[in-house]
């Protein structure tokens, strides 16, 4: 379980490597010796074995000259003649030195067998240490291993109520009461301020909003806006949550006015349920409200109101991109007015922020126009 730098890797490999090479040679040492000390006893065997075959010939002669004496003394005697003895020869060298053969090849042979028993010993003394060694390595992985399964258990209990402490915090969060201010995008500065939570998102902002001034196309066409620093504007999706704000920070409106309608008694909850089921999503490729109005309106024109039109088309196009978009917007439009309408064509508050500039006479650059400068002749 313990973690080796680069170092002490190998380092323990070279200890390892020169532990396993001493031991070889030891072992090497050890089997040079036991073989020189089994040939010797090989050869102590084979010379006590020659030199007892020697002496059982030698016996074997002896007692053949005994019986020939013997027989030739039986004989005469039987005939009365001298009797002859036969000289044995028997070597007490030869048997003294059978004797001590024998004795060093039983000496070597004890000899043999004690170091057979020390080394069977040893054996058995190293394989119960080798056990017991793992027996404890077990154990103490054993409970390294349930000190290791503890302390998860730990930061688990600990994670548990961590995430179960900041859900409560969210929740008093969520339930923590606000003041909320909803500002128009336009130059009107209309305003109006709501009693909200925390945990309000931004399509409950919008109804909120609609049922204070009366409203319901709030809902259908309204969009909320976050001013950031640098002075833009960035959208926020209906599922977002009034605590991506800062603390006093309020938000943008756009595509529907803010001023209170006088009618209010006429305005029913049907009204803003289906205003909010008409709701076209930005981006999602429907036309927008404020062309489709201006469509149906120029189709309800007869021949002699067009004589006097009420509505110009403007057309808009990218420096870059070469991109062009038709706008329908009242001939007394403002810049500011067209801008806004861009924005409600192409989904993108973004193009709040921009700069629309008109070609010059002489094709040699461009004028910047004002958001408060009117369209007047302006296509």
């Amino acid at each position: 379980g313990k973690a080796y730098t680069h170092s002490e890797f190998v380092k323990y490999f070279e200890k390892d490597a020169e532990r396993n090479w001493k031991y070889s040679g030891q072992r090497a040492q050890k089997e040079a010796k036991e073989k020189e000390d089994r040939e010797q006893a090989t050869k102590a065997r084979r010379e006590a074995f020659d030199m007892a075959e020697k002496l059982k010939a030698a016996d074997k002669a002896h007692s053949g000259s005994l019986a020939g004496a013997a027989a030739a003394h039986g004989r005469a005697a039987a005939a009365d003649g001298p009797v002859v003895r036969t000289a044995v020869p028997v070597s007490a060298e030869d048997r003294e030195e059978l004797q001590r053969r024998l004795e060093e090849c039983r000496m070597l042979e004890e000899k043999r067998r004690a170091e057979e028993e020390v080394a069977r010993k040893a054996r058995e003394d190293a394989a119960r240490k080798a056990q017991k060694e793992a027996e404890q390595r077990n154990r103490e992985e054993a409970a390294r291993q349930a000190k290791r399964d503890a302390e998860r258990a730990v930061r688990a209990e600990l994670a548990v109520k961590e995430h179960e402490e900041v859900r409560r915090r969210k929740r008093e969060e969520a339930d923590k009461e606000i003041v909320l201010e909803v500002r128009h995008a336009g130059l009107g500065g209309h305003s109006v301020t709501l009693q909200a939570r925390r945990g309000w998102s931004m399509l409950e902002v919008r109804r909120a909003t609609a049922r204070a001034v009366g409203r319901p196309e709030v809902l259908e066409f309204g969009r909320l806006l976050r001013c950031c620093a640098d002075g833009s504007y960035k959208s926020l999706r209906d599922v977002d949550r009034l605590t991506c704000l800062l603390p006093d920070e309020g938000v943008v409106l756009m595509n529907a006015r803010l001023d209170e309608i006088l009618e209010r008694s006429q305005v029913q909850d049907e009204d803003y349920h289906k205003a909010e089921a008409r709701r076209v999503q930005p981006g999602s490729g429907g036309a927008s409200p404020a062309s489709a109005k201006t469509a149906k309106a120029a189709k309800g024109k007869t021949e002699g109101d067009a004589e006097r039109p009420d509505t110009v088309e403007v057309t808009v196009r990218s420096i870059h991109t070469s991109r062009v978009q038709s706008l329908q917007v009242k001939v007394a439009a403002t810049i500011g007015d067209v801008k806004e309408a861009l924005a409600n064509a192409l989904g993108r508050p973004e193009v709040l922020n921009v700069k629309l500039l008109r070609r010059n006479n002489d094709s040699a650059g461009y004028t910047s126009l004002l958001d408060d400068e009117v369209c007047g002749s302006t296509r």
